[in-house]
């Protein structure tokens, strides 16, 4: 049983004491403490990621650029030849 769903059964029976709460919402802390953990690994697992295709994107742009000069050259050096 997960403390959230322990934290509603005993907030459904009768006879909750302080103590119990108090056990209840440090169960539920440690929950999502735990959470947030999983949480903040995938945010920087997905954020390396980004970095890598950020990388990879940047190469492909230099790429382009680069055969994008090299067309222009060779269509500006046969309109020369053609005038």
């Amino acid at each position: 049983m997960t403390a959230f769903q322990r934290y509603l059964y005993c907030k459904t029976s009768e006879g909750v004491t302080t103590n119990q709460d108090r056990e209840l919402i440090e169960m539920l802390q440690g929950e999502m403490r735990a959470g947030f953990t999983m949480l903040a690994s995938a945010i920087g697992q997905t954020n390396a990621k980004l970095d890598q295709t950020n990388v990879k994107l940047d190469h492909a742009i230099d790429e382009f650029h680069e055969f994008r000069s090299e067309v222009n050259t060779k269509l500006s050096g046969i309109s020369a030849l053609l005038i």
